[in-house]
């Protein structure tokens, strides 16, 4: 419920914050492949859902910063041909990503930033949903390191491709668990349709 509450409180600030000269935003959606570094599996066989809102303001030469907040499912799944199928691990997190732009050439942006996540919902499934115990359960907090291609269209929409990887563990290593090898890092591709509302460039 506080989750909900607070995307509720920032979506509601977002046409005050437009108000200022400098800020302009909008809201986002989009999709993520992702997998478990550390996990039994391979590959980005877990899709998830990404939606939020951004804020972005001009700096100088070519350089931009832009803050989000959005809700981000998380995870791993193994391929269809894995014994362990249809078995998966479903991690939902609200990223609060912080990031540096540089236009490359005109209405395309390289990306570099940090994003803080924090872990609402953590759960496997083996035949039904169940949620991890929270002695071994992966970490409330995540930092991640992002890099992303934004490209402008339209003059209000963007197209952007993400990779994120998480700087520390958010799970440690646990002995005997049939989903573990290691400590898990969440390695994720953001896929995202950004819409600006309000004044463009």
């Amino acid at each position: 419920m506080k989750t909900k509450n607070l995307l509720l409180v920032v979506l509601l600030l977002i046409p005050v914050v437009l108000n200022a000269q400098r800020f302009k935003g909008g809201v986002l959606v989009g999709f993520n492949g992702s997998q478990i570094d550390g996990d039994t599996w391979s590959g980005f066989y877990k899709g998830g859902l990404l939606a939020g809102a951004f804020v972005n303001t001009d700096l100088r030469d070519g350089f931009s910063a832009q803050l989000e907040i959005k809700y981000s499912s998380k995870g791993a799944a193994p391929n269809q041909d894995h014994p362990d199928f249809p078995n998966k691990i479903r991690l939902n997190y609200v990223d609060v990503p912080v990031i540096a732009r540089y236009e490359v050439v005109e209405n395309l942006n390289l990306e570099a930033g940090l994003s803080f996540n924090y872990l609402f919902k953590a759960e496997y499934y083996d035949g039904t949903w169940n949620d991890f115990i929270s002695e071994v359960g992966p970490n409330s907090m995540e930092t991640a390191l992002l890099f992303g291609l934004n490209y402008r269209f339209f003059r209000r929409f963007d197209i952007n491709v993400r990779w994120n990887y998480s700087l520390f563990p958010v799970r440690g290593e646990y002995s005997g668990d049939p989903y573990s090898r290691g400590a898990w890092f969440n390695h994720v591709i953001n896929f995202g349709l950004y819409f600006h509302i309000g004044q463009t460039n």
